[in-house]
């Protein structure tokens, strides 16, 4: 009898449950982009002057249909994609990179058809979170990288050592439908 109480009550607890409608979650998955880093040792005359120097990086693309950052993009169970974005500089400066990520060179920019964020530059690291619209990167098979940097010595004109950089790290973060 001490066992049969345990098992009506086990049954009682499952007939409660409904089992035909099982939960739904989701997986977060973090895929490196190769967003260039900003060379800085090619400003003219090699100085950053106290007001601001600004210029625009060349676009580069990254092929999108491989590897896991394809396997993600072009998941229909994709449900949702931010970016983390990393900004590391050893120079101080003060300034700003406005970074764009699109599906089309045309796209780039344009708040519309892109991922389009300005950062502030400082010596050090700045780490943040951007939301990106699904439905410009879902399914896409090339993106198309570009920034506008402007950039001040903030004591005065600093001299631009060789191998200068802004160090540019984009990670996007997918959010995968796992059950259905």
């Amino acid at each position: 009898m001490r066992t049969l109480w345990p098992l009506l009550a086990g049954a009682l607890v499952l007939g409660a449950c409904d089992i035909t409608n099982p939960p739904n979650w989701t997986a977060d998955y973090l895929f490196p982009l190769n967003f260039p880093a900003v060379d800085l040792s090619g400003i003219p005359g090699g100085v950053i002057p106290i007001d601001s120097v600004s210029f625009t990086t060349p676009v580069i693309t990254q092929d999108a249909e491989e590897g896991l950052v394809g396997r993600i993009l072009q998941s229909e169970d994709l449900a949702a994609l931010r970016a983390e974005v990393i900004l590391r500089t050893t120079l101080d400066v003060t300034g700003a990179v406005e970074l764009s990520i699109a599906t089309s060179q045309a796209g780039l920019f344009d708040p519309a058809q892109s991922l389009t964020t300005t950062i502030s530059v400082s010596q050090g690291t700045n780490t943040s979170f951007v939301d990106a619209n699904l439905a410009v990167f879902k399914g896409a098979t090339t993106l198309y990288f570009q920034s506008n940097v402007t950039v001040a010595g903030p004591n005065g004109s600093i001299a631009v050592p060789p191998g200068s950089e802004i160090g540019i790290g984009v990670n996007f973060i997918g959010t995968v439908r796992v059950s259905k």
